[in-house]
């Protein structure tokens, strides 16, 4: 079962789609790319303690100009392999001022603090 934002990114590896941390002003000049991003994080527990912690990832799946049977066929393949994650939600669309198609992707994981 995927349960962090590592297996995410070794997925985004494995299917030879570059990624970086989101950022505005560097992003991979490929046709095909992914940022990541975690735009929150909780700090929860037991009797005042912090136990674990709950976080939100996103990912983000980019691609310029258009989109092809092969792009469409990786982003399938990525929602394929993310499926044993739980459970996820998707968003997606078009940016007409950077003629660039996108999925948003965001996941919830929990995981305990290592003592």
């Amino acid at each position: 079962m995927k349960n962090d934002l590592k297996e995410l990114l070794d997925i985004l590896t494995g299917l030879e789609i570059k990624h970086i941390r989101h950022s505005f002003t560097t992003m991979p000049a490929d046709h095909r790319f992914a940022t990541w991003f975690i735009p929150n994080m909780n700090f929860e527990g037991h009797d005042l303690r912090a136990e674990y912690y709950r976080y939100k990832v996103e990912i983000h799946l980019f691609f310029r100009k258009y989109m092809d049977d092969t792009d469409i066929a990786v982003e399938e393949e990525f929602e394929e392999q993310c499926r044993d994650a739980g459970s996820f939600v998707k968003f997606s669309g078009y940016d007409n001022e950077k003629d660039i198609f996108w999925s948003r992707y965001e996941f919830v994981f929990q995981e305990n603090f290592k003592e």
